[in-house]
């Protein structure tokens, strides 16, 4: 577990972060926004699962260049699993624990 000031540390820093993320991101948005026609916001929770099953199945990327598709998948599931483990590692920063257990047995 983090101590009181390493918690309050990590937290300016993930708060710098994602703020410094959704500017970012609010630009693309404006630049697709000037774009023509119109977003359709109903579809939204569609094209969001839709999304999510992309990446956890990569879709259809294996169809003509297998050993580059394969190679891309070690990167996509790699990046899933470092996703992960960093979420496990804050909940271990922030959940107070007995002695020095994790919340993956194991661990």
């Amino acid at each position: 577990m983090l101590s009181p000031v390493e918690k309050i540390l990590f937290a300016i820093l993930f708060i710098a972060a994602n703020a410094a993320g959704a500017y970012t991101f609010y630009a693309m948005f404006r630049v697709i926004n000037r774009g023509q026609g119109q977003i359709n916001w109903r579809e939204l929770p569609y094209r969001a699962w839709e999304g999510i099953l992309a990446l956890f199945s990569q879709g259809r990327i294996i169809r003509h260049r297998t050993w580059t598709s394969i190679f891309h998948y070690m990167v996509a599931y790699a990046f899933i699993f470092f996703l992960l483990v960093n979420v496990i590692d804050v909940l271990e920063g922030y959940i107070p624990t007995e002695g020095e257990t994790h919340l993956i047995p194991g661990v």
